[in-house]
């Protein structure tokens, strides 16, 4: 089958965008854009798909373009003048987005051509774009859309007023030492690299930590300091705490990052925006478009998962605790001590050794296998072409090719490490839209990006295994983009329901633990050995071993966001007193203080998981049966893959996802391989 529509792969040539250009081009494109959508409006003929919807997105293609482009600078280079201009470029987005929304003559022609369709035979992209209309406000009052204007206008300043805040906290605080004596525990790299952080920061003979990679993880899972875990812990909480911990200068300026007034801000102008669009919530308002589609589902989903998990999770704290005591005279875990002494039990009751299994995933090798995983399952080609221009020099580039059909399906761009500019994590984005323009189809240029610690001169860098896992993750999301078959981009790739959008990706993250995947590419960097059996059995075993504190953390975190955006907070009600509320009778050390995650959460309030967090947990109940279902015979994994990418991949969200999933497995998502994947039940 999967045979692409025709399609033409265009470059994005990364060295023509001068940030002074920016402002200039999007007013030109947004009236480019006016000058398109005021002629559908107008157009007298019988409102049909082709001269309404494709119209609507041939009138989008450059401004998409464009702020896809800026986006992915914002994200990945987000130098001071980018900063500059950040608010500006998106003020005039949203004020013209609602300019789109408010034209009733353009509504009247999209209303026209939805009651129009035959309800006999429901035409699903048609009604998602009605119903985009129809939730952004078209069909209000002139005073109520002049009062949603605002509304929007402001919380698109407050989202990246967060991610501001958030990004000039991470590049302030730090941890100073004098003594290397207090990274007992910690790799020789991590010392070399915090007395090169020293120097770069004007402390000479000093040892500086930052928090933009890895290094926090690996304090708290291999300092023997108590006191080093302890400001590892509590370096990025909210300022009166880490102060307990940190000095001043360790601080910097957090009253130049406070985000709880935002927070607090950005819940109540949703619930307002809700309210005023006929929704009781904002919760209410996100879940109609989700497969969940109500927040009593989601709830009754995520107490089902608290009170499995919690009650696992209190049993393994215990077992590690135990184990503290017993081997190394450890008398009370404590939360800075947790992540150490569970390393230690794992190596312990498992032989899992995350510091032995590095030396087997180099960064390149392990992208280079995956790609050639990948390659295999789906009969396609990643080539890497270092003539295509990156806007940094650290990002690969690679043309993708489908090898029955030899077209080319698109542009894969990876950009691996950390650095001062970059936002924290890991995601992929559309940078090219794949599907039809004003002059044919176009194949999609996708980005992938992590936050790997950069390699030390003369070395290369080496991933833990949950790294490897990320990389196989942000693949999944960039085979949904490159895969992508339709005609409409608002459809094309990952424009699916929010709740299913993880699917994809987490489901790739399985064979992370199978031979078939690891024997390819594995090698230990110094003997050149390939990895083990024994190494993989441990590795499968870790994959379910203590899962009940990891899913309590997920389930915990999705409960807070429903908690926020569905009840809110109490009238007076601070964000500390609502994290007491909400996350304390869930919380594994009762007795201490709770580091405040809202501030950072930035998911939630300068992403797109707001009422959404839930689903990745939702996606793993049915990427765990779909991986139960694509690996029960492993002469039928490419038979299987093929089919995933016909009748889902490349589908994007033309369709009801439920209907997709159920075409590709024969039935319905079910729980239960879910549960017993996470050894849950």
């Amino acid at each position: 089958m999967h045979q692409q529509l025709e399609g033409k792969t265009i470059p994005v040539d990364w060295k023509r965008f001068k940030t002074s250009d920016f402002i200039p081009t999007l007013k030109t494109k947004i009236n480019q854009t006016r000058v398109a959508l005021d002629k559908i409006a107008k157009n007298t003929e019988k409102p049909t798909i082709q001269n309404t919807l494709h119209a609507f997105d041939f009138a989008f293609e450059d401004l998409d373009l464009l702020s896809s482009i800026f986006g992915t600078l914002q994200g990945n280079l987000l130098t001071e003048e980018i900063k500059a201009i950040q608010n500006e470029f998106q003020e005039l987005l949203v004020q013209f987005w609602n300019e789109v929304i408010f034209n009733e003559a353009l509504f009247k022609r999209i209303k026209a051509l939805h009651d129009s369709h035959p309800a006999s035979k429901p035409n699903w992209m048609l009604d998602r774009f009605f119903i985009m209309f129809k939730r952004e406000g078209a069909l209000l009052g002139k005073d109520q859309k002049k009062d949603l204007a605002e509304l929007n206008q402001r919380l698109s300043e407050l989202s990246i007023t967060f991610g501001n805040h958030w990004m000039t906290k991470l590049s302030e605080v730090k941890l100073i030492e004098s003594d290397p004596k207090v990274f007992e525990g910690l790799p020789p790299e991590f010392i070399e690299r915090a007395k090169i952080e020293g120097e770069k920061t004007g402390h000479p003979g000093k040892y500086v930590i930052n928090f933009r990679g890895s290094a926090p993880t690996q304090i708290l899972t291999l300092a023997k300091s108590k006191k080093l875990r302890q400001r590892a812990l509590y370096a990025t909480a909210q300022p009166e705490l880490a102060s307990k911990y940190l000095s001043p200068e360790e601080l910097g300026h957090p009253e130049k990052a406070e985000n709880r007034p935002v927070v607090l801000e950005i819940v109540r102008l949703r619930e307002e925006r809700a309210k005023l669009l006929g929704y009781s919530s904002h919760a209410e308002y996100e879940l109609e478009e989700r497969m969940a589609k109500t927040p009593a589902k989601v709830r009754s989903f995520l107490k089902e998962l608290l009170e499995v998990t919690y009650k696992k999770a209190k049993k393994e704290i215990k077992d590690i605790a135990d184990f503290a005591k017993e081997k190394y005279g450890h008398e009370k875990l404590e939360p800075w001590d947790l992540d150490f002494y569970q390393n230690l039990y794992e190596q312990e009751k498992i032989g899992f050794n995350e510091e032995e299994l590095k030396p087997y995933f180099e960064y390149h090798a392990t992208l280079r296998g995956s790609l050639d995983f990948i390659e295999k399952l789906y009969g396609i080609e990643f080539s890497e072409d270092k003539t295509l221009t990156t806007y940094h020099p650290e990002v690969r580039s690679f043309r993708v090719k489908d090898l029955k059909s030899k077209k080319e399906i698109g542009i894969l761009h990876a950009d691996p490490f950390a650095r001062e500019t970059k936002q924290s994590g890991a995601w992929q984005n559309t940078v090219t839209s794949q599907g039809l323009y004003s002059d044919g189809m176009r194949r999609p240029v996708v980005s992938i990006h992590f936050n790997f610690d950069p390699p030390m001169e003369g070395q290369k860098t080496q991933l833990r295994l949950r790294e490897v896992e990320t990389i196989m993750h942000e693949m999944g999301h960039a085979m949904h983009s490159l895969f992508s078959d339709v005609e409409i981009r608002k459809f094309a790739g990952t424009n699916v329901f929010w709740d299913f959008v993880e699917f994809p990706s987490t489901v790739m993250e399985n064979w992370v633990s199978e031979a078939d995947y690891l024997k390819k590419f594995a090698k230990h960097a110094k003997t050149g050995e390939v990895i083990s059996d024994e190494w993989i059995s441990k590795i499968k075993k870790k994959r379910t071993f203590l899962k009940g504190m990891e899913y309590l953390r997920l389930a915990t975190f999705a409960w807070m966001d429903m908690e926020w955006h569905d009840n809110g907070a109490k009238k007076g009600e601070t964000v500390e007193e609502f994290e007491e509320r909400v996350r304390r009778p869930y919380s594994l050390f009762p007795d201490y203080p709770i580091s405040l995650l809202s501030p950072r959460f930035s998911h939630l309030f300068n992403g797109g998981y707001a009422a959404g967090y839930y689903s990745y947990a939702w996606s793993e109940m049915i990427e765990a049966d779909g991986f139960a279902f694509w690996n029960q015979d492993p002469k039928k994994r490419t038979e299987k893959a093929q089919a995933l990418r016909d009748l889902i991949l490349r589908q994007g969200g033309s369709e009801d996802p439920n209907i997709l999933y159920k075409n590709w497995r024969g039935k319905e998502s079910t729980s239960d391989a879910f549960f017993t994947k996470a050894g849950l039940k």
